[in-house]
């Protein structure tokens, strides 16, 4: 389902800035033209024109012109290298984009204004910009993504102690909760949201909260409570006059009513809600108005209108969702993250460059000082401070070695997309037949007069696009599985199925292996413990630690094939219960690991493979991150060849 987010925009714009007097917009945007045709323009005058985009932008005001005023400022700014103006010009042009449902734009122009509030430390618009980027993940339903986002903003805005912004951004944190069905979470922010709403006495922040809980509540299936909410909602919207506030309270009505069975009402409340949000021109209300008629017409087998309606939804949500949004948004990410790391990694390198520099001089000044002091000391004097220095030195390289192994854990990407593009064939090419099949069918339909056989294709018409619509959230499942392997940061645990986690990650890291060596077969051999309960674990971390010994493990088996190529290799992953211990076995039919170096196999980058085959950081962070959950690792060659690794995690690990 599309869902809306210009209440975001509003909710932003009325916690953020100070009331619009519309008066003056004309005279805002005769201002701009004036100072944009200035050739000696400074400073000063980018400030000004920045803040009168800003006010046209709260007045929801933005049109072309708007726009393109906005991205002249940018180019003035760039040229003038005026590094904060050009990043409040970014940001107003992330606010116009993001009213026109561009969040590619919006994604790229919020990404590089964030890079220069950080290196300038303007810790308010850092936190505006974490807020801004939290809504344009949104927009795209990417809620995991914008809730660490809102939680990066909420850090910034508790730090600065400012009330107004933390209501708000409690409040979207109760959004993105309620559509990831974490409803306790949910609950706790919206309660937390509508405190400080009441503190600052801001009813119409009052009024969205109940709109939010009122959600949450149709989430849960308890439509009678969600609409004592929404009762709470229309007395406020009667006072104030808001269509975009009654809209959105007329299609959460129609929601209540369809599940009590109500059908005559929630078709009465969709189509005042529908009709409401095309007035006010709310477009993601108007996809969702269009689902729910959808879903009511077809439930009365009213299957014409359903048809109507739901033609429309899929245009109008396929106008804000596309493939080529989604692709940009990978790229735009994928390229800020490389680049933030490789300044990361540039700036650590010249610290070890420097520090290296440093010891050299430190040694050299420490030689003649060792020199002059034999003059003056005694020998045990000497040797006392020579001792210290030695150790201060040692010391500084350790700790700059750190540094180095920590940065490589932040930078090592995962090496599944093979896997996940085999993975994704299959529900795509779902997809491609049956569109193929409906394409048929609407050819059919408007070629025949029998109305009973058009009836009949309708029907047939609605079953096709089902199925294309569940194969396409399969698709998209395994695409926010990669997604979130790739993450970094702070995660949280969460119940984890160990025997469902080991057979996915065998079953990806196999077609991975298979894709890049053709002709590549290993026997696999999955024996599971079902006695196993769900534990509570980093679910990415743990699944990162499987990836690795199962890809070294397949590594192994392709060694041993170019020497004896006609021997079938084996790999094998079983799972036990033993004594409130988990036991993930896994053993592979390679050459084994020679016993003078068992010992240092988990030490980082020490490795067995080729230069360029691997980075010898792999085992060392999967021992790193099974300590963390209070577990062990451990290593043999197994008596009938091979080697083998065992992973024990505690049940009742918590901390």
């Amino acid at each position: 389902m599309i869902r809306n987010h210009r209440i975001l925009f509003l909710l932003i714009s009325i916690t953020l800035f100070p009331t619009f007097c519309f008066s003056q917009t004309e005279v805002w945007k005769d201002s701009i033209e004036v100072l944009l045709n200035v050739k000696e323009c400074d400073k000063s005058d980018v400030d000004k024109l920045n803040y009168y985009i800003t006010e046209i932008w709260k007045a929801e005001r933005v049109s072309d012109s708007t726009i393109n005023n906005a991205i002249r400022i940018v180019d003035k700014s760039r040229r003038l290298g005026y590094d904060i103006g050009l990043a409040d010009a970014l940001i107003n042009l992330v606010r116009c984009y993001l009213i026109r449902y561009d969040s590619s734009k919006s994604l790229e122009h919020a990404l590089e204004a964030n890079k220069i509030y950080e290196q300038h430390g303007d810790k308010v618009k850092m936190a505006y910009t974490k807020m801004q980027l939290g809504v344009i993940y949104y927009t795209q339903n990417n809620y995991l993504k914008s809730l660490d986002y809102y939680h990066q903003s909420i850090l910034g805005y508790e730090a600065l102690k400012d009330s107004m912004p933390l209501a708000t951004l409690y409040y979207l944190c109760g959004i993105n909760d309620t559509r990831l069905l974490n409803f306790n979470s949910a609950n706790l922010n919206f309660n937390k949201a509508l405190e400080l709403k009441s503190k600052l006495k801001d009813q119409q922040g009052i009024a969205q909260c109940n709109i939010g809980i009122s959600e949450l509540l149709l989430e849960q299936k308890q439509p009678d409570s969600a609409l004592v909410y929404i009762g709470e909602v229309e007395k406020y919207i009667i006072n104030s006059g808001d269509k975009y506030g009654n809209a959105k309270a007329q299609l959460l009505k129609a929601k209540s009513y369809a599940m009590l069975n109500n059908f005559t009402d929630a078709l009465s409340s969709a189509i005042k809600g529908l009709d409401l949000a095309k007035q006010i021109n709310a477009k993601e209300l108007v996809v969702d108005g269009n689902e729910l008629l959808y879903k009511l017409n077809q439930n009365n087998g009213n299957y014409k209108n359903a048809f109507d309606y739901l033609l429309n939804y899929m245009s109008l949500r396929d106008s804000i969702f596309n493939e080529k949004t989604s692709r940009n948004f990978s790229r735009l990410e994928t390229d800020y993250i490389l680049e933030k790391k490789q300044s990361e990694i540039l700036l650590l390198e010249n610290e070890n460059r420097n520090r290296t520099i440093m010891l050299r001089a430190t040694i050299i000044i420490g030689i003649l000082s060792l020199v002059l002091a034999f003059l003056f000391y005694n020998r045990f004097q000497i040797k006392q401070k020579a001792n210290k220095r030695l150790e201060k030195a040692n010391s500084e390289l350790l700790n700059t070695q750190q540094q180095l192994v920590q940065q490589e854990k932040l930078a090592s990407l995962g090496q599944l997309t093979a896997g996940i593009a085999h993975e994704i064939k299959n529900p795509l090419n779902f997809v491609n037949n049956f569109s193929s099949l409906s394409s048929d069918l609407i050819k059919e339909y408007f070629t025949t007069a029998d109305e009973q056989t058009k009836s009949e294709i309708l029907r047939d018409l609605l079953i096709n696009i089902e199925k294309i619509n569940i194969h396409g959230r399969r698709a998209d499942s395994i695409v926010t599985k990669m997604l979130e392997h790739s993450r970094t940061g702070i995660m949280d645990k969460e119940n984890t199925n160990i025997n469902k986690l080991c057979r996915e990650d065998i079953n990806l890291a196999y077609k991975a292996v298979q894709l890049g060596n053709p002709g590549f077969n290993c026997k696999l051999n999955i024996e599971t413990d079902e006695k196993i309960p769900e534990v509570k674990l980093v679910t990415q971390e743990i699944s990162r630690v499987l990836l690795n010994i199962i890809n070294n493990a397949f590594y192994a088996n392709l060694e041993k094939q170019k020497t004896t190529p006609s021997e079938q290799t084996k790999l094998s992953l079983t799972t036990k219960l033993v004594d409130n211990t988990i036991k993930i076995i896994i053993r592979d039919s390679g050459n084994g690991v020679p016993q003078k170096i068992i010992e240092n196999i988990f030490q980082p980058f020490f490795t067995t493979k080729p230069p360029g085959k691997g980075t010898g950081l792999g085992l060392s962070i999967s021992y790193d991150i099974i300590k963390a959950h209070g577990g062990d690792i451990v290593v043999s060659n197994h008596a009938e060849g091979g080697a083998e690794f065992i992973i024990s995690l505690p049940v009742n690990y918590s901390t």
